[in-house]
């Protein structure tokens, strides 16, 4: 991704200049029942980040959005698992619900889905606020984005 860096951060309205975290916290990779049994035991929101190895836009999280400090500081508020969509024994993602790659899926600590009003950036690049959607943040999301709807969903997720 070091080669597109320029042009995509230009395109998709990502200041070069927004801090980055200097370890940004893991994502473990398990099964969604254990990740559920420790939100419950945490008393901590869940994100599930579904994603499959052949998808490009998975890996852009990696690269662009998860190391964003903004973003990092607030996944830290959450009890965190990476899921191959692909490869999961449990089909989590078939289990949530959720549609399209990559998908992030809050959920309360009881497991239930948070409805929060959704926040991205529409094909011209404005960034626009959705009707309500429960329980998925869908497609590839810059971290001012993902920042904005992490805090929605915490203040939802309550």
């Amino acid at each position: 991704f070091a080669a597109e860096d320029a042009v995509f951060r230009a395109r998709n309205g990502i200041a070069s200049t927004r801090p980055r975290a200097d370890a940004p916290v893991a994502w473990p990779d398990g099964p969604l029942s254990a990740a559920k049994a420790s939100a419950e035991r945490e008393k901590k929101p869940l994100l599930a980040f579904f994603y499959t190895e052949s998808n490009p836009w998975s890996f852009r999280y990696d690269y662009y959005t998860l190391p964003d400090q903004e973003v990092d500081e607030l996944l830290r508020r959450f009890v965190l698992v990476r899921i191959d969509a692909e490869k999961d024994p449990e089909k989590g993602y078939a289990a949530v619900g959720a549609r399209g790659l990559p998908c992030l899926v809050p959920l309360t600590r009881k497991g239930e889905p948070v409805t929060f009003r959704f926040r991205m950036r529409d094909d011209t690049g404005a960034v626009v606020d959705l009707e309500e959607v429960e329980g998925m943040v869908t497609g590839w999301q810059g971290p001012a984005e993902l920042a904005e709807n992490l805090r929605r969903i915490l203040k939802a997720a309550r």
